[in-house]
């Protein structure tokens, strides 16, 4: 189930950072094109007719905050770049991790209870959840297989972390102007992406219960990464990829 949580400007604009206002701009077209298709099932999940021509009004003060601000948009495009690579080295080192500890976990409650707590589930909950897991692995080293490399894991641990928390934010500059153009983009973007995750969610549920005739992946991300659909790994399971 998608967790609903009551969100600020400051928590839009948190959102809002880690993603291209570019690629914003284009899932935003592409949901523009199937919101109008299905309105009338969407309608019953709360992605009505009202609902669209507010999206359709944000997405054109979005282009022309992006056609009037073109620095902030190439900072945005430096740092985030920066940090897809951070926030991606991370979510392999993860899923590694969780399917090693996983296998002792099948064997092991305390073990499932605690793999299970320290998984992330988001892109936030990274650095914290690295550390975790690396607690694990240092713990249950003696009992994991001579050829995983779990040294090697633990190792590259804390560059991870500190890679993902470092990259989080727009590219620094010492100038105001600049800085509010970033944070007006930042905010922007984050208000599109929620919606757009909310209303993939909203989409999947009406293809679940019989009310669309498309297949689930018609309401997933194209060009963002799917942060919002990866869900933490249960108690004993590996990551799923």
């Amino acid at each position: 189930m998608t967790r609903n949580v009551a969100l600020t400007d400051a928590g839009y604009t948190d959102i809002g950072r880690r993603y291209g206002s570019s690629d914003i701009a284009r899932e935003a077209t592409d949901v523009l094109a199937k919101w109008t298709r299905d309105v009338a099932a969407l309608a019953e999940y709360g992605f009505g007719a009202s609902a669209l021509e507010a999206f359709r009004s944000a997405v054109a003060a979005h282009e022309a905050l992006r056609t009037s601000r073109p620095a902030a948009v190439a900072d945005k495009i430096v740092s985030v770049e920066a940090r897809n690579v951070a926030v991606t080295n991370a979510w392999v080192w993860v899923d590694k991790t969780t399917s090693l500890l996983g296998t002792l976990a099948r064997r092991d409650r305390e073990l499932a209870t605690k793999l299970a707590e320290a998984s992330p589930a988001e892109d936030t909950e990274l650095p914290s959840g690295i550390s975790a897991l690396k607690a694990l692995l240092e713990a249950k080293t003696s009992a994991l297989p001579a050829d995983a490399n779990v040294a090697a894991r633990i190792a590259e641990a804390d560059a991870l972390a500190t890679a993902v928390k470092t990259t989080s934010g727009a590219a620094a500059t010492a100038k105001t102007a600049p800085v509010q153009d970033t944070a007006d983009l930042d905010l922007a973007d984050g208000k599109l992406y929620v919606t757009i995750k909310d209303l993939n969610a909203a989409g999947r549920k009406a293809i679940r219960n019989g009310l669309l005739r498309q297949p689930r992946s018609a309401y997933a991300f194209t060009y963002l990464r799917r942060t919002a659909e990866r869900s933490a790994p249960k108690a004993g399971e590996p990551s799923k990829s």
